[in-house]
């Protein structure tokens, strides 16, 4: 008899077809191939929060990430992403993208965020503190997002200044 504790009713449940299967305890999996080349090229994007604002502020920090990237376009994350949804169009899913902000203030930063491969949101890194990271094959399609983040606009600005300082050491 199979209680269901969230409804509170009584059941009968039945399995048919089951099966035990031995597994192998030393089998190791294939490991995946990830790209640990980001290749930013024309149909790469910088992404920023479309909340007005703020958005001023950072498009002036996309405007210099953009300069130091080839002159790629800067677009909102109201463009960017599905209307609605914290997922972005498949036209920017199927390239390299860089994202500024944060979860709670670019829809794009989502992907990258629920996935544990970028951390900037309202509490953490906190003041001032930043995050600048490369979250490799965010979307399982082999492209990845160039995270610039922070909890506040004043972190997000010193992501960005040691984003341009590795690209200037690096050149």
């Amino acid at each position: 008899e199979l209680v269901i504790s969230s409804i509170g009713k009584t059941g009968v449940t039945k399995f048919e077809n089951f099966q035990y299967k031995e597994i192998d305890v030393n089998f190791t999996p294939k490991l995946k191939k990830y790209s640990l080349e980001t290749k930013i090229d024309k149909n790469s994007v910088i992404i920023i929060p479309s909340d007005l604002k703020v958005k001023a502020q950072y498009l002036t920090l996309a405007k210099r990430v953009s300069a130091k990237l080839g002159g790629i376009a800067i677009i909102d994350d109201k463009i960017a992403c599905v209307k609605d949804a914290p997922m972005l169009q498949n036209k920017y899913a199927n390239s390299n993208v860089v994202v500024l902000g944060n979860m709670n203030n670019n829809r794009a930063f989502w992907p990258a965020y629920t996935r544990k491969l970028a951390v900037s949101d309202a509490f953490f890194p906190g003041g001032k503190g930043y995050e600048v990271r490369t979250a490799v094959n965010v979307l399982s399609n082999g492209k990845n997002h160039l995270i610039i983040g922070g909890s506040t606009f004043d972190g997000v600005a010193k992501g960005v200044e040691k984003f341009l300082a590795d690209i200037a050491k690096n050149n």
